[in-house]
């Protein structure tokens, strides 16, 4: 795609699509230093039209880095026993169901040792955010809520608190983002009302 191209694009979709999801004027646009992105014929449409652009990290500084972990393959109680990915067992979904608190704690180790990796290389651990979904989450939360390290928050989607008991809360908390799709309903119920007392929300 060349950059005329990519402007007749903008033209043609970018503030219709805005209309159309209802955004009002508090949007912004981000794009990446893709070449054509970049040139001046775009960067010269998006002010002329007065788009409000996120900028994305220069090459010349260090890069955003994520860091995806990738799950080990192993028995899963709540799976009949069978072989999938997983980091820890899951023995069953209520409230008061046994947890596997040898293997979250094993896994969490791990995402610590990560995390204190790079602040020695210099990046604060106020520039580290934690985040997942389902099991990814619930390890997010509970690294997070247990780590010596102050990171800058967490994502935690449809997910909830592993060894929730066990977990002292911090003075300044770091507020999950929950976006529950798939939680079973006493999860979600519970893991709601620990989020509100977390956060000072008081349950409702």
């Amino acid at each position: 795609m060349r950059k005329g191209n990519y402007v007749d694009i903008l033209k043609q979709h970018l503030k219709t699509s805005a209309r159309k999801l209802k955004l009002g004027r508090k949007w912004v646009f981000q794009i990446d230093n893709d070449p054509k992105h970049t040139s001046k014929v775009v960067v010269k449409w998006l002010k002329n039209n007065k788009v409000k652009v996120l900028e994305w990290p220069s090459q010349t500084k260090r890069p955003t880095n994520l860091t995806p972990l990738h799950h080990p393959f192993k028995p899963v109680t709540l799976n009949v026993g069978m072989t999938m990915p997983s980091w820890f067992d899951i023995i069953g979904l209520q409230t008061d169901a046994e947890e596997d608190e040898a293997g979250i704690k094993h896994v969490s180790e791990k995402t610590k040792t990560l995390i204190d990796q790079e602040v020695k290389i210099g990046i604060t651990s106020h520039r580290i955010v934690l985040g997942g979904f389902s099991q990814d989450g619930a390890l997010s939360l509970y690294t997070a809520l247990t780590t010596q390290q102050k990171p800058e928050g967490m994502v935690a989607l449809s997910c909830w608190l592993p060894l929730q008991p066990s977990v002292t809360y911090p003075t300044s908390p770091i507020i999950p983002i929950p976006e529950c799709l798939t939680v079973p309903a006493l999860r979600l119920v519970w893991f709601v009302q620990q989020l509100c007392e977390f956060c000072n929300y008081g349950s409702t």
